[in-house]
């Protein structure tokens, strides 16, 4: 059992208790009630917000989780316990990697930041209450949700000794610290460190759109971006214009998102200073940045006349987009990183894309889908399947 006696540490579910069994993959229970607490958050009035609860129990609806028992086989099982840490900037995406942990067949603790959002205590509430009924409490020594200090490395340390897997979301300096501290030998373990994307939009599919469907594609554009400041890892940042250039079609698009930006309080003064700033930090540490264009209210974009190797550096959000031609998708290497995870697309084929990253052997790229599902949850993340990481089989002959 985890101490309780410290200062230092907060319970928010549960108590540190752990049932010293593993589990089968996507029980029926599990679902079932994964089911129940998307359906709570959903219609719990003390969550702000609504559009994430909303996704969440989109995700946890039974369709999708029977499509995910599907994959894996009979014999597949939990490791134990899986430590979690959850990442600070993303409110409640913590209850995606608890699911996910569930879904493997493990117990799990889960960290998050002590700069918590109050959506995430709301969302504990609710947990707890879900947990606490009849047909779940055999799952609710499955679930510990606690908070400590940043700088308590000791209880990060004493979590990672008594776990079967760890897995940790969070920046590139968290994760590198948190890699010192050792784990069991026989552990697993799972990073997902700072990640960048992009959106690849054809100029003349665009072009040809009616007003509706631009704003559709706005809406959606937006609600890859904006709806979590693009502090998603899966956000783009980069905005590549597929074809031949046509700067009417450019600024019709921008317009058309900068209505939309409005919905997200893209006029905020904090919003337009962080726009601000955050365009002058890039600009003056990449000299190929050709213009800053901030005449579109809530947007800024930031004009390159070709491929920057660094583009993948620098903070950018809050409406802030690179902004580049790409005549041809064999020219989309020139754009690789390491760090690249997501591509969003519109008016170009994600098949005719995948060709070209496996073409030309791009180190980046995990993600292909159109332009709207950038913050859609998946089990494979980052290029990792991660029930299959979290959970085990056996050789049959």
């Amino acid at each position: 059992m985890i101490p309780m006696n410290s200062n230092e540490i907060t319970y928010l579910v549960g108590e540190g208790q752990r049932p010293s069994q593993c589990y089968t993959v996507c029980e029926p229970v599990v679902c079932q009630f994964l089911e129940t607490l998307g359906q709570a958050l959903k219609k719990e009035p003390t969550i702000e917000n609504k559009t994430a609860a909303s996704v969440f129990a989109f995700w946890c609806r039974p369709g999708n989780l029977m499509a995910l028992g599907k994959g894996y086989g009979q014999y597949a099982m939990g490791r134990g316990h899986i430590f979690h840490i959850a990442p600070a900037n993303m409110p409640l995406f913590f209850l995606y990697t608890l699911a996910v942990g569930l879904l493997s067949g493990n117990s799990n603790v889960i960290r998050i930041s002590e700069r918590r959002y109050a959506d995430d205590l709301a969302a504990c509430r609710v947990l707890k209450r879900v947990l606490r009924m009849d047909c779940y409490q055999s799952l609710a020594q499955r679930v510990c949700i606690l908070t400590y200090p940043r700088d308590a490395a000791g209880w990060t340390g004493m979590l990672s000794q008594e776990c079967n897997g760890r897995m940790v979301w969070g920046g590139d300096q968290s994760i590198t610290t948190i890699r010192r501290i050792p784990l069991p030998p026989y552990a697993v373990e799972c990073y997902f460190p700072h990640r960048v994307s992009l959106s690849i939009l054809d100029e003349q599919v665009v072009g040809h759109l009616g007003k509706g469907d631009l704003d559709d594609l706005a809406r959606r554009f937006c609600n890859d971006t904006y709806a979590m400041n693009q502090l998603a890892c899966s956000s783009p940042r980069l905005v590549l214009w597929h074809g031949n250039q046509s700067p009417q079609t450019r600024e019709a698009f921008w317009k058309a998102v900068a209505r939309q930006a409005m919905d997200y309080d893209a006029g905020q003064d904090g919003h337009i200073m962080a726009r601000y700033t955050g365009a002058c930090r890039f600009a003056a540490t990449h000299h190929w940045v050709q213009k800053i264009r901030s005449d579109t209210p809530g947007v800024c974009r930031l004009e390159l006349p070709e491929a920057l190797l660094d583009w993948d550096q620098g903070d950018l959000g809050f409406g802030t987009f690179l902004e580049a031609p790409l005549p041809y998708l064999e020219l989309l290497h020139q754009w690789d990183t390491p760090r690249l995870q997501t591509i969003t697309a519109f008016g170009v084929d994600v098949s005719e894309i995948g060709n070209a990253i496996r073409k030309t052997g791009m180190l980046g790229g995990t993600r292909i889908i159109p332009v709207g599902a950038a913050l859609d949850f998946n089990v494979v993340w980052d290029g990792v399947d991660l029930i299959k990481a979290l959970s085990r089989t056996w050789g049959k002959e």
